[in-house]
């Protein structure tokens, strides 16, 4: 699998990577750097500098029409961008937030989100404009318009907000945290689901659904990433410092530990993601690997080390699959194309490629067979090998006629 991969090169290191929502364009965010990549021939077709600043995060509004970039940066501000009319001009761009750590290095914008609901933009006086969530270094998670309007707002705690998830309906926002710098070591940080509500204010109202701060079974340290289930209602994951990825559930105001990815990072994972039918999980993380699990088994399905360096973000393609990106310190992005068949356990996955490939095989052994009129085995230099025999042969093809029969993707593979 190591080898279906396409570098990307940017000139330092690589933060984050955001699709478009058709899928056709790739965002990657860098110091003072964001780069447009069209994946139908892996060209760069745009490039927006940025004066000062790392740029953190990275996300594009779900409006095909009219793309909207927002990159959150290390300086604390959210800047939005329209790539398909300019990139050598801001579209619009606002202080978001602060430090509330005089130790902290910045006052990064650590997750910028856009709401995949198009109800966030009635709450806005701009009825035609979407809106979209912040977390930074001060604790704060944000509602904002795109023209910089604040809609809402609610504080998780005196760490950093390290990661933000919608629910594909828009109404539940996970969110992941970091404890400050000061506190003890392993002190876990916490997930926090929000309920949005939308009144005719015209701010985003805001409630705590959902909470680890009870929870016996949480990340020892920082809690870096998260991702809600794309299909089951409730399901989301999360990876942590301590290299581990778990797997949650809300009940009532609870988050119920449903298990752990029965392998983990040998460091922090930076980045979760689940593929669009949720079958699959994609990770990354310091130890410079991209992991792939199975998302019911939570087993793994492969190990990618063609990073030099750290990774800090993988996604999977919002229309594809099979198309991974990740972004690493070793000043590349990677776009991995995957085999059609990861929902599928390992040893189905290579009975299935065996199959394939002795399938021409077989039958013309059975063919050879049969003009010897069918008694014994066709001549060879060892025919008393057993494997050859044509009972032994008709029953690997119906074996094989089996698996081959099943799709990559059906319940059966899961």
């Amino acid at each position: 699998m190591n080898n279906d991969v396409r570098p990307l090169p940017h000139t330092n290191r690589v933060f984050d990577v955001a699709f478009s929502p058709d899928g056709q364009v790739l965002a990657s965010s860098g110091r003072k750097t964001i780069r447009l990549w069209r994946l139908s021939d892996y060209s760069m077709i745009g490039h927006i500098g940025h004066q000062e600043g790392d740029l953190y995060s990275v996300s594009y509004s779900n409006d095909e029409t009219v793309q909207l970039l927002a990159v959150g940066d290390s300086l604390g501000r959210i800047s939005l961008w329209r790539p398909q009319i300019s990139t050598s001009l801001v579209y619009k761009q606002w202080q978001a937030h602060e430090s509330a750590d005089d130790q902290a290095a910045d006052e990064g914008v650590y997750a910028v989100q856009f709401s995949p609901s198009p109800i966030c933009s009635q709450v806005s006086r701009n009825v035609n404009t979407a809106c979209l969530a912040s977390g930074g270094a001060d604790g704060w998670v944000k509602f904002w318009s795109t023209q910089g309007e604040l809609l809402g707002q609610h504080r998780v705690g005196d760490g950093s907000v390290t990661g933000l998830s919608f629910t594909q309906d828009g109404t539940r926002l996970a969110v992941s945290t970091r404890p400050p710098l000061a506190a003890a070591p392993q002190t876990p940080g916490q997930i926090y689901i929000l309920k949005l509500d939308h009144p005719l204010s015209g701010q985003v109202k805001i409630d705590v659904e959902a909470t680890t701060e009870t929870s016996a079974n949480n990340h020892e340290g920082g809690i870096l990433t998260l991702a809600f289930h794309p299909q089951k209602e409730g399901e989301l994951i999360s990876g942590g410092e301590d290299g581990t990825i778990r797997h949650w559930k809300t009940q009532a105001d609870q988050l119920i530990l449903v298990g752990d990815i029965m392998d983990r990072h040998s460091d922090a994972v930076t980045q979760v993601d689940y593929n669009p039918d949720g079958t699959v999980i994609a990770s990354s993380s310091h130890d410079g690997t991209v992991k792939l699990w199975h998302a019911r088994r939570h087993t793994m399905v492969s190990s990618m080390n063609r990073h030099e360096r750290l990774v800090a973000k993988a996604l999977f393609s919002p229309r594809d699959t099979n198309l991974l990106a990740s972004a690493g310190f070793d000043n590349q992005v990677l776009i991995w194309e995957l085999p059609s068949d990861l929902s599928a356990a390992p040893l189905d996955r290579l009975a299935k490629r065996g199959c394939t490939s002795v399938e021409r095989y077989i039958n013309a052994m059975l063919v050879a067979q049969s003009d010897f009129g069918g008694a014994g085995t066709v001549p060879t230099n060892n025919n008393e090998n057993p494997d050859l025999a044509p009972q032994t042969l008709k029953e690997i093809k119906r074996y094989c006629a089996k698996k081959l029969a099943v799709p990559d993707n059906s319940e059966t593979a899961r």
